[in-house]
């Protein structure tokens, strides 16, 4: 904790940061900051983001001194068009991934998309009919047979259906709750450093 604490002390004071506050509190791990930066020389990426019509996530994190962008847009060649900009005003992209997760349709899967997306259908079904069925209950007397049953399928697929789904589902949660793995499942994860 100390080495975040010198860290956040030595970024506050550089000359280009207009305001760095905590803003969780201290016992949490990961540790959060707001940043705001004060750009010289062109604008800044979020205003970058904006104009080439993608759609940041709300939280930019900055992990080794690298900034984690996750943008979204309907448009593929947005991104790339964007990260030329980037790159044309002094940043240097690190890395660029792109997943596609189709439309969004409901607001439940806000925050989860990726996560979606990584689930075939039959997953998603078998999770779904699981958990509905209280599979996943406290003290459930609902077996894999029985989901199997509601899903007319062998239990032996649907037991591997679940498997699947639980491994990417509770990976991804974890991720978000106790981070850990550089690894994360992003949209459009763009990682920038910055030209100081």
């Amino acid at each position: 904790m100390e080495a975040v604490q010198a860290f956040a002390e030595t970024f506050r004071d550089h000359e280009k940061v207009r305001a760095f506050n905590r803003v969780s509190n201290l016992e949490t791990n990961p540790v959060f900051y707001s940043a705001t930066i004060r750009y010289h020389n062109g604008p800044s990426i979020a205003e970058l983001v904006m104009e080439h019509g993608c759609y940041q996530n709300s939280t930019v994190v900055v992990k080794h001194g690298v900034e984690h962008w996750i943008v979204y847009t309907d448009d593929e060649s947005e991104v790339n068009g964007l990260t030329n900009d980037i790159e044309s005003h002094g940043n240097d992209i690190v890395n660029y991934r792109s997943v596609d997760i189709g439309t969004i349709s409901s607001n439940k899967l806000h925050g989860y998309e990726t996560l979606f997306a990584q689930l075939t259908d039959s997953q998603k079904q078998a999770f779904e009919t699981a958990l509905k069925c209280g599979f996943y209950e406290h003290e459930s007397e609902v077996t894999v047979e029985d989901v199997a049953d509601q899903l007319n399928r062998h239990h032996t697929t649907v037991w591997e259906h679940l498997d699947k789904a639980e491994e990417v589902i509770l990976h991804e949660v974890g991720q978000r709750i106790f981070g850990g793995s550089e690894d994360l499942h992003n949209v459009h994860e763009l990682e920038s450093q910055s030209q100081s």
